[in-house]
Formats: structure tokens, C-alpha cells, sequence
């Protein structure tokens, strides 16, 4: 039953507190259309979106005068190229109340870039942030998130130096979760050990041909000595121990 419709006192109750409009979810075009009115009924209170569907003509100039008050965004199936026209915004202006960030390609494009000029800043001011997830999205070109406590990468290819500043770069990092670590190369020299004494959870996707006996991937750099919980997701074969030196 929607409370607007009960009577017309529970109707005026309900389009004059702002607690009822900020959360909105765009679902279609028609959904969007909506969206201003949200913004407007909410007043100055804190807002949740869930971006299912986009428009950059309609969606676009609404997020940028209106990024401040963002405090949970979720992009769900976005394209490649509509992903761009987001992180454009997030270039520009300081969305400095956002505390939850998903970002989730179309699962038919995947975002793989090697060069610098390829890729976009994910977000501008990051002080707030204590939640990220990624999937089909670059990560480089971060500014270090140093409150960020929740980080999850689907298809996390990162060099060794990668690797060890998703570390530095995120100090309070409590949790981590990469259900496909892919590193760029095995390693054959010597590496100094990645601190990670932050790490409470630990969850990582080991590929199938990732085989017994000793492994010299990046994972047995890792120093995890205040880890709670380690998730292993996939099929390696041999021991975990492998893979992991402490």
C-alpha cells in the first residue's frame, strides 16, 4: 500500500519529510525523469542511488550539482561509454560524503588498459570513502583512500609495485576482496615483503592453472599477521601454504 495514497493527510505527511525521498533507484528512462524530484523532496539530507539505467543528458547534470550530498552510489551493468561520462563528474567535483562507491561494467566489457592516458581518476575527493567495489573498471589513477576500509576488484591484474601500493595507498584497509587475481607475471627475483598488517578479511580467486608445489606469485610477499579471516575461491591445487608465507 503507498502511504500517499491512504488519505490526504498521510499524502502531505509524505511528500513534506524529506526522509521518504533520499534513496532512488533508476530503472528506465521514465524513472529518471523522477530523479530531480527526489532531489528536491529529500531537502538537504544525505542521499542513496542505485544507478541501473543511464542517461548522460538527464542523469549527468543532476550528480554534478548535486555530488555533495551522495552519500552511497551504486552503478549497476553500466556501458564503457557511460561509465567515462560518470567518471568525468567524479573528476570534476568533490563528492566529499561519499562513503559507499560500486561500480559494475556491462558483464559483456571488460576495461583493460595499459597505458596512463587511458584511464580516468575514480574519484576526485576520496576522504570519505570507506567502500569500493569494482568490477570490469580499472583501478589506477586512484588518489590513495586513506579511510577506505572495504575494497572489492573483480579481475585484478596489478604489477608487483601495484600490488604493494594497494597496501600503502590504503592503510586503514580492513577488508579485501579479489575473486579474480590475475598477476601480470610470476615472480623470479628477490621483493621485499608487502605489509598488510591492516588486513582483518582476505578473500582472492586463484585460477585453475595456478599449480602444486611452491608458488612465486605476489601472494607469498604478503605479511597478513593481524588476518581474522582468509577466503580461498576457485581451485588451486596444492597446499593453500603455497601460496602464502604468513
Amino acid at each position: 500500500v503507498q502511504l500517499s495514497s491512504v488519505c490526504r493527510r498521510w499524502r502531505s505527511i509524505v511528500v513534506g519529510a524529506p526522509l521518504f525521498w533520499n534513496f532512488f533507484v533508476s530503472s528506465s528512462l521514465s524513472t529518471i525523469e523522477l530523479a530531480p524530484l527526489f532531489f528536491e523532496r529529500s531537502k538537504s539530507l544525505p542521499i542513496d542511488l542505485i544507478v541501473a539505467y543511464f542517461s548522460s543528458d538527464k542523469l549527468s547534470p543532476l550528480l554534478s550539482s548535486e555530488i555533495g550530498r551522495i552519500q552511497s552510489l551504486d552503478f549497476r551493468s553500466i556501458q564503457l561509454d557511460e561509465l567515462i561520462d560518470c567518471l568525468s563528474i567524479f573528476s570534476v567535483n568533490s563528492a566529499t560524503n561519499l562513503t559507499q562507491l560500486k561500480i559494475r561494467c556491462s558483464p559483456k566489457l571488460g576495461w583493460h588498459c595499459y597505458s596512463s592516458q587511458e584511464h580516468y581518476p575514480l574519484i576526485k575527493s576520496a576522504e570519505s570513502l570507506r567502500s569500493l567495489v569494482l568490477k570490469g573498471v580499472c583501478s589506477r589513477l586512484s588518489p590513495p583512500m586513506v579511510n577506505l576500509t572495504h575494497l572489492e576488484i573483480h579481475g585484478f591484474s596489478p604489477t608487483f609495485t601495484e600490488f604493494r601500493s594497494l597496501f600503502t595507498s590504503n592503510p586503514a584497509l580492513s577488508t579485501l576482496c579479489l575473486p579474480r587475481f590475475l598477476p601480470t607475471k610470476w615472480l623470479d627475483d628477490e621483493y621485499c615483503p608487502i605489509d598488510a598488517f591492516s588486513l582483518r578479511s582476505f578473500s582472492v580467486g586463484l585460477a585453475m592453472h595456478w599449480g602444486p608445489g611452491t608458488c612465486n606469485c605476489m601472494l607469498t610477499f604478503l605479511r597478513m599477521d593481524n588476518l581474522e579471516y582468509l577466503e580461498i575461491v576457485g581451485h588451486p591445487a596444492g597446499s593453500i601454504s603455497n601460496h602464502f608465507s604468513s
